[in-house]
């Protein structure tokens, strides 16, 4: 004769499993499947071209510790566990640089879950024109700015000239120093990292031993932008652009014929 329990063993086992994993335990010791991570919203949802690094909150379900990371554009990010339906991420300046939308998601790597995605905003910035003739910066014209002037502070290599001391078209800034000779003034935005766009100059001679104007221009991670002028643009107006991808809250400008470069003008996108 069987042994009833040789027959009901089977079915016991399986309902003791069954059990054991209704009530979160499994007996295999596999680990049990991780929640399917949700963006509800963002705070912020905007942030304008040119601003500074920041703490973006992501909330929704599903996020766990360790692993959940906020993805911006589908690249990691510095991301902090709140709770399981709050994270935080560092987006930094650069990642805002330019107008534009971004798509932020949350991956969950022990299980490769990839949540819904939310778009920020980049905002495009105003283009900020910094000009010398209303007002005229502080102090004595061909002396330093002594203070900052519409949210730019200039280094003590620099001075001001109004128009019929400088032989130019408008007031102007120069670098304190005659030709020949490399000199080099630092322009810091007051208000923080900004986005330099272009310079409006007007070389007055050139360098004897090149026979060459130059003007260069370096900040931050940015790549370094040089012009040269030669005979045919002494005199008048010349446009530098610069194309910065990143922002930085000091650009040095070099030149090799020191107070014969007028600076005539500082575009830079804002907030000012």
């Amino acid at each position: 004769m069987i042994d009833p329990f040789v027959i009901l063993a089977p079915v016991l086992l399986l309902a003791v499993i069954a059990l054991l994993r209704f009530v979160g335990c499994d007996p295999f010791g596999t680990a049990p499947d991780l929640p399917q991570p949700t963006i509800s919203s963002l705070v912020p949802t905007s942030k304008t071209e040119g601003d500074p690094d920041f703490s973006l909150t992501v909330k929704g379900t599903g996020f766990v510790n360790p692993g959940s990371v906020v993805r911006w554009n589908g690249v990691d990010k510095a991301t902090t566990f709140v709770s399981d339906a709050e994270l935080t991420a560092t987006i930094t300046a650069g990642d805002i640089a330019n107008a534009g939308t971004a798509q932020v998601t949350v991956f969950n790597p022990p299980d490769n879950q990839t949540s819904n995605a939310q778009t920020f905003t980049i905002v495009a910035a105003p283009t900020i024109s910094v000009t010398f003739d209303t007002p005229p910066p502080p102090g004595i014209p061909r002396d330093p700015i002594p203070a900052p002037y519409k949210n730019l502070r200039f280094s003590s290599a620099w001075i001001w000239l109004d128009a019929a001391a400088g032989g130019g078209p408008s007031n102007s800034v120069v670098i304190n120093n005659a030709p020949p000779g490399v000199v080099s003034g630092d322009v810091t935005f007051v208000n923080g990292p900004r986005l330099l766009k272009r310079l409006r100059v007007l070389p007055k001679s050139l360098d004897p031993a090149t026979n060459v104007a130059n003007i260069t221009i370096t900040g931050g991670t940015n790549a370094k932008v040089s012009k040269d002028f030669g005979p045919g643009d002494i005199g008048t107006v010349q446009i530098v652009d610069i194309p910065w991808t990143s922002p930085a809250s000091i650009f040095t400008a070099q030149t090799n014929i020191g107070y014969d470069l007028l600076l005539l003008e500082i575009d830079y996108r804002g907030p000012a």
